[in-house]
This record gives C-alpha cells, structure tokens and sequence, in this order.
C-alpha cells in the first residue's frame, strides 16, 4: 500500500471542493463546503486492486489564500491543479499565471507529478487549455504531467495509476 499527498490547487470556483466530494460518494453532501481555508481527506484508490490511499489537501483558491500556497508544497508527491475550461480567456491566464509563480515559488521536495484537471470541458477546450499550460509545466522541469479531461476525481486517480504515478 502506497499513501500519497496530494496539493488539490486552482482559482476560486474552479471545482476543487466538487471534486473532493465526488472522491467520497459514501459522505453525505451536506457535509462537503468549498474549502474557508482548506480541507483534507482521505481518499481510498477506486480500483479493487489497489490498497493506495491519497491524503487530498484542498486549500481555498481566493486572491488572498494564494500568497499561502507555497506553504503547502512540502511533501507534496501529487499536485492537482483544477482548471474551469468554461471560464473567460482572462481567468484561464491567470490560473496558469498562478500555478507559474507557485512552481517557482515553492518548495516541492519530491514532486512526482503534475496532473493538471480540466473540468466543464469539451475535447476543444481541453487541448486549448493544455496549449495554455504546456509552457509553463515544460519550464518548472515538472518530469510527468497529465492533463486530465474529468469532474471526478475518481476517475483523475485512476488516469493516474493506469500511467503510472
């Protein structure tokens, strides 16, 4: 059995919190609220064949929490970067702004892995979003990347054990 930690990052409103919630169908809805600061949960992997465990830190993506984020980063193995494929051309350059100051800033010291999620998308707007991104993972060094079609983190962590995380 393998334990992860996982960095669930994005702009406010980007569906970090839907995500997480999604990941955990046996919790009551009720009980799931975008993150004030942050959340953290256990996820269990999906597969029946697989005993891996994520402990899934999502932290809140408003202007002021972002200054925090680099403060998440140590022991991050998994960065999940969401990103809304239905926002405006200006929100999509300024989470990729975010998550370039983030690689720059922070201190990952056994970064595995980037998966960059693209909810609310069409097969279109994923491949833009992608082209969008593509420069700025390619000059963080980030070794593996994926880039996620989903809105479900379910299906984000069976992507990425199929790849090998």
């Amino acid at each position: 059995m393998t334990s992860y930690r996982v960095l669930l990052l994005g702009l406010d409103g980007a569906g970090k919190s839907t995500l997480l919630r999604h990941a955990k169908p046996d919790q009551p809805r009720a009980s799931f609220a975008p993150a004030a600061a942050f959340n953290v949960e256990l996820v269990r992997c999906p597969r029946h064949d697989c005993s891996d465990t994520f402990c899934v830190w999502d932290v809140n993506g408003d202007a002021q929490t972002r200054r925090l984020w680099q403060h998440y980063a140590l022991g991050t193995q998994l960065l999940w970067w969401v990103v809304n494929a239905a926002e405006a051309p200006a929100r999509l350059q300024e989470s990729r702004d975010e998550l370039d100051r983030l690689l720059k800033e922070a201190t990952f010291d056994a970064l595995e892995e980037v998966a960059l999620v693209v909810t609310r998308a069409n097969d279109d707007s994923v491949e833009a979003v992608a082209d969008l991104f593509q420069d700025t993972l390619m000059r963080a060094g980030v070794a593996r990347t994926r880039i996620i079609p989903t809105t479900c983190m379910r299906d984000c962590i069976d992507a990425l054990l199929r790849h090998g995380v």
